[in-house]
């Protein structure tokens, strides 16, 4: 029997297969190897525990071992008594952020930590400082989700259903707050989401949910990792419902040169080098992901909120380079 989804009504409620996303904290998001959930590509195991050592040593610096073995004990606690004990350590009244809902000292810094990112001009995997919530660890691409569905769909407005891949919890925690939303939570490994009530686990390139069933679906920092993008770019729009808007954002290269991916590579150590990260399957360039949507029978557009609300957008702190993908499904002909 498959899990109850995982649902909010009025009161609430980067990177897989749907989701190897990576955890926040380390570089470019990674999710350090040899931590629960780490060794898989799409389900399939793909690293022994030596293995990953050999990786962590090869990858991350000293200081970021240290504080990789600092998670592997704080990891072990109940995600609130975390979530509570980041909220009073951080707390202050510097930053408000808008899907936590915390003040804050200040916002951290996060993602770099590869060559190839800043040499790719890769959107979504440079270093940006004073951006990450340090409570729910939400950044500047969550915050322009939120922006989408608040000032772009029908949220709040009628009852929604949402399928969020890999769900992020800053935008979680927001959603569950919204009016009227039946929210539904996926990932291929659902020991990653302990703090996410009832999630499903499903396979973003099988997934078992019924055709025309969503009318959005939010799905960030995946696809990078998921060898066959095509029959995920299938599934999504499959599940959509006509006229049924994807929030589809991944890391893109803005440099000119087009998409870097080679199914042959399975050495981490390449993959973090030519990739960006170590479960990483490719590297887009922006318009050959669109293309790819466009491809699956998606009409797409481009949000970029500092060119249509740069107010909204500055206060929000967006990353002024990034826009984000949205794919349509064609609504059916009358």
């Amino acid at each position: 029997m498959q899990p109850a989804a995982c649902r909010s009504a009025a009161t609430g409620g980067r990177h897989s297969g749907p989701g190897n996303k990576a955890r926040p904290g380390l570089p470019m998001f990674r999710r350090p190897p040899g931590s629960p959930g780490a060794m898989r590509q799409c389900g399939t195991s793909r690293m022994t525990p030596t293995g990953a050592i050999a990786i962590q040593v090869a990858i991350f610096p000293e200081s970021r071992r240290f504080m990789f073995n600092v998670r592997q004990f704080t990891n072990l606690l109940p995600q609130p008594v975390r979530f509570e004990l980041r909220r009073r350590l951080f707390a202050g009244s510097a930053r408000e952020c808008p899907l936590c809902g915390n003040s804050v000292k200040a916002f951290h810094g996060h993602g770099g930590g590869a060559a190839v990112l800043d040499e790719r001009k890769v959107v979504g995997g440079m270093r940006r400082e004073d951006d990450r919530c340090p409570v729910c660890h939400a950044c500047d691409r969550t915050r322009m989700m939120m922006l989408f569905l608040e000032s772009e769909t029908e949220l709040g407005r009628r009852p929604m259903r949402i399928l969020h891949v890999a769900p992020d919890f800053g935008l979680y925690l927001w959603l569950r707050r919204q009016p009227a939303v039946d929210y539904v939570c996926s990932d291929i490994d659902a020991k990653r989401y302990r703090h996410i009530e009832a999630l499903q686990i499903a396979d973003l390139t099988k997934l078992h949910f019924d055709s025309d069933s969503f009318d959005i679906v939010i799905c960030s920092h995946v696809l990078e990792h998921v060898p066959d993008d095509a029959a995920a770019f299938a599934e999504i729009r499959r599940v959509l419902k006509p006229g049924g808007k994807a929030l589809l954002l991944t890391p893109y290269a803005m440099d000119g040169r087009p998409t870097d991916e080679d199914p042959s590579i399975h050495d981490p150590v390449e993959q973090d080098r030519r990739f960006g990260q170590w479960d990483h399957v490719r590297i887009y360039n922006r318009d050959d992901f669109l293309a790819r949507m466009e491809a699956a029978g998606l009409q797409t557009r481009l949000f970029e909120p500092i060119r249509e609300m740069p107010e909204r957008a500055t206060e929000l702190a967006l990353n002024p380079l990034e826009a984000l993908p949205i794919g349509i499904r064609p609504a059916q002909p009358a």
